[in-house]
């Protein structure tokens, strides 16, 4: 733990701790700054009477992430009067899909470039707002860049030649699970996919 409050560990990570501090403080800053709003209430937890949780995920007819966080923070806040808590998760996910696509571009370009397109990411008004509701979208970012950076993974180092694919499968799964818009990465998955598939020597 020492480590990474060591002067050496935080010169060796400034880039990735500059983006992530950038990141936090947009996304958490007075993040119960208001009311839920129409969008917010439709991912709450309000089964009728008698629903159990799979029929209410059923009736909804959407994707169920949201609605199983919204659930297990019931159990938490069940009146959800308290908008911090329940945005926070969905900030963290905006946070960490900044820091994971810091880490998949730099797999490809490098340190430099992906400082700056991270910094780009971080401070997009769209992004952060994203993150700042309680709606599915931080969640299908989140699962679809970690899905792309286990693919690469998987392409370019040789300890994720077979658990990079399984992660980034699994995590492109939770992406469509939180929103069919998660398919749009379909074209980069296949892309890592045949460059896998191509590549790799199994035994």
């Amino acid at each position: 733990m020492k480590k990474y409050f060591s002067i050496k560990y935080i010169k060796e990570n400034i880039q990735i701790i500059i983006v992530f501090m950038v990141s936090a403080v947009l996304r958490i800053s007075n993040l119960g700054y208001s009311d839920f709003q129409g969008d917010e209430i439709k991912a709450l937890y309000y089964p009728n009477a008698g629903q159990s949780f799979f029929e209410f995920i059923l009736d909804q007819r959407k994707g169920p992430v949201q609605f199983f966080i919204t659930y297990i923070l019931k159990f938490i806040d069940p009146l959800y009067e308290n908008q911090f808590l329940l945005r926070l998760p969905f900030a963290l996910a905006g946070i960490f899909a900044v820091i994971f696509f810091y880490k998949f571009v730099k797999l490809h370009f490098g340190d430099k470039v992906a400082f700056y397109s991270s910094l780009f990411f971080a401070t997009n008004g769209l992004f952060i707002a994203f993150s700042r509701i309680v709606q599915y979208q931080s969640f299908v970012i989140f699962f679809a860049i970690v899905s792309l950076y286990f693919l690469s993974l998987a392409n370019k180092n040789e300890k994720y030649k077979i658990s990079g694919i399984y992660l980034g499968l699994i995590f492109w799964a939770f992406s469509i699970l939180s929103h069919y818009d998660g398919v749009l990465v379909f074209s980069f998955v296949f892309y890592f996919l045949f460059r896998w598939l191509k590549d790799a020597k199994l035994e």
